[in-house]
C-alpha cells in the first residue's frame, strides 16, 4: 500500500479516538490536545517522523518540547535562533513566528533553570510578538529585587521591562509599578543590565491614573545631596521617576508638590524632571509659575524661602552667589519657559533682567522651549556673550557648555555662523578653551546647512581633525540631499545606521524642526518623536514641534 495512504489511514484512526482537538485543529496549550499530540504553533500536532523532519529541525525541536522535560528542545530552539540571527532579513522573523508561542508557554507555566530561562526571556523580549506577552507579564510578576548577587535572569529583566512597555501591556502595569517602588537603583540588581533605568522609562510610559497619589507621596521625603552616595542615588531615582509619572499623567493635583521639588536646592538633581513634568501639566503649572514670579506670601513663596535658607545653612554650592529671590524667580521662569507658550515670552525675558548671572544663564538654557523669536534669540546670544565661561549653570556640563548644547534648539539658521565666530574669538589657552570650542562645534554641526560650511570649517580647524572630520562630511552630505525639506529630514531619522547613526538622527531631528513651518509638518514631528526611544533625537523633535518657527 502506498506510504501516503498509510499515513492518511493512521491520521484518520487517531481522529476517531475523540480527542479534545485533532491534528491540525486550533489549540492554546498541549492540554487542549489528546495524547500523544502537543500544541505547536497553536495547532495540535504529533512529533514528525525522523524521515519527514530531516530537513526541518524546528519541527523536531517543537515536537520534543514537553513541559515535563523541555531543556533539550529549548536548547535546540535557542541554537536555531542564534543561527537565524546571522541569516538574511526575514529568517529570524519567520523562525520567531513559529517558536515564540511554545517557548512563551514553557516560560510562563514553570520557569526553566536560570540560564535557560534568561535566554528564553531575552528571545521573547526581542520577538515583539503578542504570543510572548503572557510570559513577559509572568516574569515581571515573579521578579524580586533584593541585595543578592544578580543571576542570569536579573541580567535580562531590563529587556523584559522595555518590551512590556513597548507593547503597552495593560497587565504589566501593576507588577511594573510594584517593581519600581521596591527597586533601589544603587543595588546590584538595580544596576544589572540597566534595570533601574528601564523600569523608570517603562512606568513613565505606562503611567496609570491610580498611581497619582503614590507618586506624589514619593516626592515628599527630603534629600541630602551631601549624604552617602547609595541612598542619594536611590532617592534621586525614585523622585525623578515619580515626577515623570506625574508629567505623563498631566495631573493638576501634582503642581504644588512638583514646585516644592523645583524650589528646593537640596533636590536640584530631581528638578529637571519636575520642571519637565510641570511643562507637561500645562496651564495650572504656568499659572503657579506666574504667581511665583511676583513677590508674595503664598505657601510656595514661603517654601522657597525656607528651603533656600536651609540650603545656605548646609553650605550647598548651588546657592552660592544667589539670593532667595533670585532662586525663586529663576526656577519659576524656567518652568514658564518649559510651558512653551509665546504669550509668556515677555515674562520670561523680564525675569532674566531681574536676576543675577547664574539665574540668567539658567533661564537662557530654557529659552529653546519657547517658540523661537528674534527676542529670545537675542537674549540667548547676549547671555552667552556676556557670561564667564565657568558660569555654574548646571552640574551636567562645564560652565557655559550648558548653554552651547541647547543652541541648535533655537531653530534659527543664523545661530550657526554666530556661534562659530564666538567660539573662534575666545581668548585663552587651547587647553582651557577646548571644552567650549568642542561643544560649539558639536552644536553647529547639528544645525548647519551646506552654505554654512566655511564658518563651521573655520572653527573645526582649531580642533583635532579626528574629532570632527567624519561628522562634517556627513552633515554636508545630508544637507545637500535634504536642504530645507522637513519631510526629507524626518525620513533620515529612520534611515540612520552605522557608527554615526546617533549623530545623524539628532541632526535630522534638529533640521526637521528648523524647517517645519506648517501645523501638519509639526504634527509629523510629534508623530515621529512618539515612535522613538528616549534620547536626543526624540527630545529635539518633541521640543521643536512647539509653536511657529
Amino acid at each position: 500500500m502506498p506510504r501516503l495512504l498509510l499515513a492518511q489511514l493512521w491520521l484518520s484512526s487517531l481522529l476517531l479516538v475523540g480527542c479534545k482537538a485533532g491534528v491540525g485543529e486550533p489549540c492554546t496549550t498541549s492540554e487542549d490536545c489528546e495524547a500523544p499530540f502537543g500544541c505547536f504553533d497553536q495547532k495540535c500536532a504529533a512529533a514528525p517522523s525522523a524521515t519527514a523532519a530531516a530537513g526541518d529541525p524546528t519541527s523536531v525541536a517543537l515536537a520534543q518540547l514537553r513541559p515535563e522535560d523541555p531543556a533539550e528542545a529549548v536548547d535546540a530552539l535557542l541554537r536555531l535562533d542564534e543561527l537565524a540571527r546571522a541569516q538574511p532579513d526575514g529568517s529570524r522573523a519567520a523562525l520567531l513566528a513559529r517558536i515564540t508561542g511554545p517557548l512563551a508557554e514553557i516560560a510562563s507555566r514553570k520557569p526553566l533553570d536560570p540560564k535557560r530561562q534568561a535566554a528564553v526571556l531575552q528571545l521573547l523580549a526581542e520577538s515583539g510578538r503578542p504570543e510572548a506577552d503572557p510570559a513577559l507579564v509572568a516574569a515581571l510578576q515573579r521578579h524580586r529585587v533584593d541585595d543578592e548577587q544578580p543571576g542570569p535572569v536579573d541580567l535580562v529583566m531590563a529587556k523584559v521591562v522595555s518590551a512590556a512597555a513597548d507593547r503597552g501591556l495593560e497587565d504589566a502595569r501593576a507588577p511594573l509599578f510594584k517593581l519600581f517602588t521596591a527597586l533601589r537603583a544603587s543595588s546590584r540588581k538595580g544596576e544589572a543590565g540597566g534595570l533601574a533605568k528601564a523600569v523608570g522609562r517603562a512606568v513613565e510610559r505606562l503611567a496609570a491614573p491610580t498611581w497619582r497619589d503614590e507618586a506624589i507621596r514619593l516626592l515628599e521625603p527630603p534629600i541630602d545631596p551631601n549624604g552617602r552616595i547609595g541612598p542619594l542615588r536611590d532617592a534621586v531615582f525614585t523622585q525623578r521617576t515619580a515626577a515623570r509619572i506625574l508629567g505623563s499623567l498631566a495631573a493638576p493635583e501634582a503642581v504644588e508638590p512638583l514646585f516644592r521639588v523645583v524650589l528646593d536646592p537640596h533636590k536640584r538633581d530631581v528638578a529637571s524632571a519636575a520642571v519637565a513634568a510641570l511643562g507637561a501639566i500645562g496651564e495650572p503649572a504656568r499659572e503657579a509659575a506666574r504667581s511665583l514670579l511676583a513677590e508674595g506670601s503664598t505657601p510656595l513663596h514661603r517654601h522657597a524661602e525656607d528651603s533656600f535658607r536651609l540650603a545656605r545653612e548646609h553650605d550647598l554650592p548651588d546657592v552660592v552667589d544667589q539670593t532667595a529671590s533670585d532662586d525663586r524667580v529663576t526656577m519659576a521662569a524656567v518652568v514658564l519657559a518649559h510651558g512653551g507658550q509665546a504669550a509668556d515670552e515677555a515674562r520670561v525675558l523680564e525675569a532674566m533682567k531681574s536676576v543675577g548671572s547664574i539665574g540668567r544663564g539658567r533661564i537662557a538654557a530654557a529659552l529653546p522651549f519657547l517658540p523661537p523669536s528674534d527676542a529670545t534669540v537675542k537674549a540667548f546670544k547676549d547671555t552667552l556673550a556676556e557670561s564667564p565661561l565657568d558660569l555654574p549653570i548646571d552640574d551636567a556640563h562645564r560652565g557655559v557648555a550648558a548653554l552651547i548644547r541647547v543652541a541648535p534648539g533655537l531653530h534659527r539658521p543664523e545661530i550657526v555662523p554666530w556661534l562659530a565666530d564666538w567660539a573662534i574669538e575666545l581668548t585663552g589657552t587651547d587647553t582651557a578653551l577646548a571644552p567650549f570650542r568642542e561643544a560649539a562645534l558639536d552644536a553647529v554641526l547639528l544645525a548647519m546647512s551646506t552654505d554654512q560650511t566655511p564658518a563651521v570649517q573655520a572653527l573645526a580647524d582649531l580642533i583635532t581633525k579626528e574629532k570632527w572630520q567624519a561628522r562634517l562630511s556627513l552633515a554636508r552630505q545630508l544637507s545637500d540631499t535634504c536642504k530645507h525639506g522637513s519631510a526629507c529630514w524626518l525620513d533620515r531619522i529612520g534611515r540612520a545606521e552605522g557608527e554615526l547613526a546617533p549623530f545623524e538622527r539628532e541632526k535630522a531631528a534638529v533640521m526637521a524642526a528648523t524647517f517645519a513651518k506648517t501645523d501638519d509638518e509639526r504634527a509629523a514631528l510629534r508623530k515621529v518623536a512618539d515612535g522613538l526611544p528616549d534620547g536626543p533625537a526624540r527630545e529635539r523633535l518633541s521640543v521643536g514641534s512647539r509653536g511657529a518657527h
